[in-house]
């Protein structure tokens, strides 16, 4: 396999989003390729906004959840938590 420890933490955060961005162009292509061969399938200006505002919400809260859940660990709330846990045992 390919060693990562000769690499700079730039490349790597580089290397990362790239891959990232591919396996996101990879879906996105597959899925249109999906939903163009389903064939008589049509969605009106509604149905195309509802998708993109739930698209957009579901990432605003995947996001959102994801950045408390780091707040949290480097805060120490979930030391705290794990503390008064134990006390209860």
């Amino acid at each position: 396999m390919f060693n990562f420890k000769l690499l700079s933490p730039l490349f790597k955060n580089f290397f990362y989003a790239l891959l990232g961005v591919l396996i996101f162009i990879t879906f996105f292509l597959f899925s249109f390729f999906i939903w163009y061969e389903i064939g008589d399938v049509s969605l009106s200006l509604h149905g195309w906004i509802a998708i993109f505002v739930g698209s957009l919400f579901m990432l605003l809260v995947g996001v959102s959840l994801m950045a408390l859940s780091f707040y949290s660990h480097r805060s120490g709330h979930d030391e705290e938590a794990y503390k008064k846990s134990n006390l209860d045992d």
